[in-house]
């Protein structure tokens, strides 16, 4: 079976989306819906996919099976209870939605119309994490006590990124706080933040924030602790570790060689990769074949929609804390 789907938004990530379902077998990207008339080309033009500026023609297509949602998140919610109506099968880009009146509208309508709502935390589908959480599921090191992320982007984005109160949490740490569920195997409880625009002249002037640290509680009684900046000029830098009363499983840098050159002056690491794309380039390309395959044969999804509400309780929590200066729970 071919699973004919359509995307929504061909932006940066949408871009990265239609590649993915073009050179896929199990997909026919058949139209793209995009304003922008020369980023509806691009895609148009590598992937033969028909284009059109409204997405909403897209909802009553008799040809598509599913859609990929790549678009301002401000318009996902709504974007989910019309495909779900139509009995469109969802793949969501996170945020899932900016609130949680508007996430719980969207779960209800996947689960109302019987389709399937899966919300694109990928990193759960890196072959590296995954192996990590593996690790802790089989208990391997005991109970989980501690679970330290780092996740810090190569530099700061650009002037026509919109910045905003929460928006760190909302579009960046939002992928941490999925993954410390992930590895922690817990629902998160309790979180205090801490934020700060020490770098990016615009996120100051926006109340939005350059450098984050939040400390989480998990149901199980573990602990937590992410720690993301925007701006790591050596690299784009992913690290995890689980500490557990056995033991302790990490994840380093995923790095394009393990070669280190040592002279005179001393070592020389090979470089991290540059950004997201690179670095989880697999898990991107595993989003969508995981995807396909609950659609064909009923696999469970790897995160759903229920995955993306919590997350956005836990950034709410986050902006919350780190404006009232104190822990909030959920």
């Amino acid at each position: 079976m071919t699973i004919k789907i359509g995307l929504v938004g061909a932006g940066f990530i949408g871009l990265l989306h239609a590649r993915n379902l073009s050179a896929s077998p199990l997909f026919e990207l058949t139209v793209v819906a995009e304003p922008n008339e020369a980023t509806a080309n691009r895609v148009a033009q590598e992937t033969g996919a028909r284009v059109v500026a409204d997405w909403t023609e897209l909802v009553d297509d008799p040809l598509l099976d599913a859609v990929l949602l790549a678009s301002p998140a401000e318009l996902h919610a709504d974007q989910v209870v019309a495909f779900a109506d139509a009995g469109k099968h969802i793949l969501c880009e996170k945020p899932l939605a900016l609130n949680l009146e508007d996430a719980d509208r969207a779960v209800a309508a996947a689960q109302e119309a019987g389709v399937l709502l899966q919300v694109d935390f990928n990193r759960r589908l890196d072959p590296h994490h995954a192996v990590l959480r593996t690790a802790v599921e089989e208990g391997r090191v005991g109970a989980p006590t501690i679970v330290n992320i780092i996740s810090r982007d190569p530099g700061l984005p650009g002037p026509d990124y919109r910045r905003g109160p929460g928006k760190m949490f909302m579009d960046t740490t939002i992928h941490d706080f999925d993954m410390a569920r992930f590895l922690a195997g817990s629902e998160i409880t309790e979180v205090s933040a801490l934020s700060a625009a020490t770098i990016d002249e615009l996120a100051r002037e926006a109340d939005d924030a350059d450098t984050t640290v939040v400390a989480l509680r998990f149901a199980n009684g573990a602990l937590g602790i992410i720690d993301n900046s925007r701006q790591a000029r050596y690299g784009y830098d992913q690290r995890a570790e689980v500490l557990g009363t056995e033991g302790m499983a990490t994840c380093g840098n995923v790095q394009d060689t393990v070669t280190a050159v040592a002279t005179a002056s001393g070592f020389a690491s090979p470089a991290l990769p540059t950004f997201f794309p690179e670095r989880y380039a697999e898990s991107f390309r595993l989003a969508v074949e995981r995807f396909a395959a609950s659609i064909v044969d009923g696999a469970p999804l790897p995160s759903d929609g229920r995955d993306g509400r919590a997350a956005i309780a836990v950034a709410l929590a986050a902006e919350t804390s780190r404006r009232e200066r104190r822990v909030v729970s959920l």
